[in-house]
């Protein structure tokens, strides 16, 4: 019943479902014991739907709906179902155990991690290890360094289209800033950009390499004065 309620609705450029904070729960428990993952709901999917109602409680929406004097159907269905179990079971026994624990479930969904576990794991060995020099490869061409207390990452960056490597250690990659100009030259990034005839809609997310303050290079178009050989730079295409 789930894939033809979607699929009814395929072809809508938006479309708002009703799960809510409740849904939200249940989701984060099941994921945590059958998969261990955290991972809640998404208030947005790529297909277009959208969960409007995850910041209020199902008895929030019941209340309302009475309020209004709107009808409530439940699907008769879930009791038989693993979210029944968790609805009906589960939680209840684990208000018991603590009052917290729905809200506590929820907060577990709003975290997103920030690392894939294998490299939090990676890192943190590599953090903890008393050796004074010691290297771990994190993929995709980056390496993590750690010299005693200061830990490093080096590698390749990919930025948009655009796939950047250096062996300085002192370089960063960002957007374009009002005012830049290239370290050595007084002519401003923006004016560079428009002389190489770079569409409007790209000068904003093209890239460009600093060093501190300095602008040292905008990859493609202009090297600062000393900085030649510095970042090699390439171009999806290109």
């Amino acid at each position: 019943m789930r894939d033809l309620r979607y699929a009814a609705t395929a072809d809508a450029t938006l479309r708002a479902t009703g799960h809510t904070a409740t849904d939200e729960v249940e989701t984060v428990l099941y994921r945590i014991v059958s998969s261990g993952s955290t991972r809640g709901i998404r208030v947005r999917r790529e297909d277009g739907v959208v969960r409007p109602l995850l910041d209020v409680t199902r008895e929030e929406t019941v209340a309302y709906c009475a309020e209004h004097d709107l009808p409530v159907r439940l699907d008769a269905t879930n009791a038989e179902t693993r979210r029944g179990l968790i609805r009906d079971e589960i939680l209840p026994l684990l208000r018991r155990l603590h009052p917290g624990a729905e809200a506590n479930l929820r907060a577990l969904g709003e975290r997103r991690p920030l690392l894939p576990r294998a490299l939090e794991a990676s890192l943190v060995d590599l953090v903890s290890s008393r050796a004074g020099t010691r290297a771990a490869d994190l993929g995709d061409g980056v390496r993590a360094v750690r010299e005693y207390d200061t830990l490093r990452l080096e590698g390749t960056v990919s930025w948009g289209p655009w796939t950047l490597e250096s062996e300085r250690r002192d370089l960063e990659v960002r957007t374009r800033l009002p005012g830049d100009h290239l370290a050595g030259r007084r002519k401003k990034v923006q004016d560079l950009l428009v002389d190489a005839k770079v569409p409007r809609a790209e000068r904003e997310t093209w890239p460009i390499v600093v060093c501190g303050d300095d602008v040292i290079a905008v990859p493609g178009i202009a090297v600062a004065p000393g900085w030649d050989g510095i970042v090699e730079a390439r171009r999806l295409g290109e």
